[in-house]
């Protein structure tokens, strides 16, 4: 390796270090409202198009594209929807039945993380009900996610999301292949001997993460 490769490392290697500690910064209080969310998630795209742009070309569009959605979400909390944070026409709605609006996409992320929570747990021998009824009565933030057409007791919920997520049927394709990645972790932990103590363990972790940043990434629970 010649010593302008060692330098071009070494010079990736500080914009990584440097990204790291942003997002350390970014991310060390959780988001209290929504407002707190938005910016918390500015703040990420601005970090990661400034990580990008020394290592991009002069005017790229994906550095700019980050650029420009940090903008938007910005612009909400100030009251300003830019065009690209309006919803669509009712004619021109995907995923949704007679042009209603389904839920949003960050909704059913939601509920996929539920979901693998809910599979952890029949996967430790608890029976459908019992899973379900565990899940809403430990974590009650679960009732916020039930939508504004079944407000209530998740418990029925849950199994239903269950369903939609396992079958295909659930209308973001986001939530039903992040849902098909915990299947997938839930079952090479089964295949690596994971206790069914330990794989309760990780169920409840992740809702607790979950519940605290309701963002994050749920596939892989802090303990």
């Amino acid at each position: 390796m010649t010593n302008g490769d060692d330098d071009s490392d070494g010079g990736l290697r500080d914009s990584l270090n440097s990204l790291n500690a942003r997002l350390d910064e970014i991310f060390r209080v959780d988001p209290t409202n929504t407002d707190d969310q938005r910016s918390q998630m500015m703040l990420l795209l601005k970090a990661v198009h400034d990580f990008l742009r020394p290592h991009r070309p002069a005017l790229d569009p994906v550095a700019l594209s980050l650029f420009e959605l940090a903008a938007a979400l910005d612009d909400l909390n100030d009251g300003v929807a830019a065009p690209l944070m309006q919803a669509a026409s009712r004619k021109n709605r995907r995923g949704s039945a007679k042009g209603k609006p389904r839920d949003p996409n960050t909704l059913w992320l939601d509920r996929a993380a539920v979901c693998v929570a809910f599979r952890a747990l029949r996967s430790a021998g608890k029976t459908r009900d019992e899973a379900a009824r565990l899940i809403a009565k430990n974590h009650k933030w679960t009732r916020t996610i039930v939508g504004k057409r079944a407000m209530g007791d998740p418990t029925q919920a849950i199994k239903n999301w269950d369903h939609q997520l396992s079958s295909g049927l659930a209308p973001v394709a986001a939530a039903s292949a992040a849902y098909q990645r915990g299947v997938e972790l839930l079952k090479a932990a089964q295949e690596a001997g994971m206790s069914p103590p330990a794989m309760e363990q990780w169920a409840e972790n992740m809702l607790k993460v979950r519940s605290r940043t309701r963002t994050g990434n749920f596939l892989e629970p802090r303990s």
